[in-house]
């Protein structure tokens, strides 16, 4: 992932994986498939997903008789929350308090106000464990496909329950999370359009253009926080079907990589956009059908290859020589950065974070220290 310039991980934390039976938490389990701590000395931003994620088949079955009980839930959010929290402290930037919560297939049968709570105790518990980490939100189906279908009779059967009465949109769900005081930093969006899913055996989310998926992303900066495109991704394959809707042709890997590289370009000129996270490594994760940015062999698709280049050109880098008072003055995109002074031979350096539209000051301090080698007694020169 780094070799292409990614730096940004989402660690699908599900109860079900965690705490597959009550108060017994598999996080060693989790550690070696995911392995948090190497991740975080290889540079990643870890963001944790997943873990308030009411959706049958993520969910383990001793919480089935907590279904439709908002006092059992909190119970259970209150307890379970906690634990993670109290081991990935350390490890993990930023914690997701409710993935989804408002579409029906992800409500665990509570009604508007049981999910505000299950929210408030959950970011509540997040707020107390590690008050400097940002909350997120992550908000399903932006543009209101399901909600648009919830009046439609027998839409309960023919979607298999995933569209029914409690069908909420996300954006009136953020409103009655913030006039609850429920806390959130961070807005999470899915974008799946033009994607097939791997749902009621493949179906495909219609598609739309780029313009439109800006359009939703100025609606949701009506809440004045940062946005992530936390989900996103379109697959490389088209299928032949009275339903299949596309995006300037039949989806290839052409296409894929075309989308791939308008929706990045899209994130990050847009400064309250803090991420993007093209949502399946490889085609063998299955959830967007063949919309990997690696084949089932691991060779890269056009898609990886336009992405690798993409980052490159927002990278910047350079030499400069300082003046009579030692400073040098540069300008770069925002991001991390490695800066080193080379001076008389040695070479010292220190990281700096560039934020967007501010001055940073890098201070880096060579110092001598005369040391004798035990060959030749000779002082020699280092830098620390």
């Amino acid at each position: 992932m780094r070799s292409l310039g990614l730096n940004y991980a989402m660690l699908l934390m599900t109860w079900d994986r965690t705490e597959p039976n009550p108060g017994e938490f598999s996080l060693d389990y989790f550690d070696r498939l995911f392995e948090p701590a190497a991740l975080r000395i290889k540079g990643f931003t870890l963001c944790e997903h997943g873990m308030v994620w009411f959706k049958d088949g993520e969910v383990p079955a001793y919480l089935a008789e907590s279904k439709g009980n908002t006092d059992a839930v909190v119970a259970a959010v209150n307890h379970h929350v906690p634990r993670l929290l109290s081991h990935y402290g350390e490890q993990i930037q930023i914690w997701e308090s409710l993935n989804e919560g408002h579409p029906q297939w992800s409500r665990w049968d509570l009604n508007d106000q049981g999910i505000l709570r299950v929210a408030k105790a959950s970011a509540d518990s997040i707020r107390k464990q590690a008050p400097r980490a940002p909350i997120m939100v992550d908000v399903a189906l932006p543009l209101r496909e399901d909600v648009a279908l919830k009046d439609y009779p027998l839409m309960g059967a023919i979607s298999r329950g995933r569209v029914g009465d409690r069908t909420a949109e996300g954006f009136r769900h953020l409103k009655r999370l913030s006039a609850a005081g429920v806390p959130f930093d961070v807005i999470a969006l899915q974008f799946f359009e033009g994607a097939w899913v791997d749902i009621a055996g493949g179906l495909q989310v219609p598609a739309i253009d780029v313009f439109r998926l800006a359009c939703e992303l100025d609606r949701f900066k009506r809440f004045g926080k940062p946005l992530q495109l936390a989900e996103i991704a379109v697959g490389s394959s088209h299928r032949n079907s009275w339903m299949a809707s596309m995006w300037h042709a039949p989806a290839n890997q052409v296409t894929q990589a075309d989308y791939l590289e308008d929706v990045f370009t899209l994130a990050y000129g847009d400064l309250q956009v803090e991420g993007i996270n093209w949502w399946g490594f490889n085609d063998t994760y299955r959830f967007v059908i063949d919309g990997g940015l690696y084949d089932p062999a691991g060779r890269p698709k056009l898609a990886a290859v336009r992405l690798q280049k993409l980052l490159e050109g927002w990278r910047s880098s350079g030499d400069g020589v300082t003046g009579s008072d030692g400073a040098v003055d540069f300008e770069g995109a925002p991001g991390q950065y490695f800066v080193s002074l080379v001076s008389g031979g040695c070479e010292v350096g220190a990281q700096a974070h560039i934020a967007q539209g501010t001055a940073t000051t890098v201070t880096v301090v060579p110092v001598e220290v005369r040391r004798s080698t035990p060959d030749t007694h000779r002082s020699t020169l280092h830098c620390m």
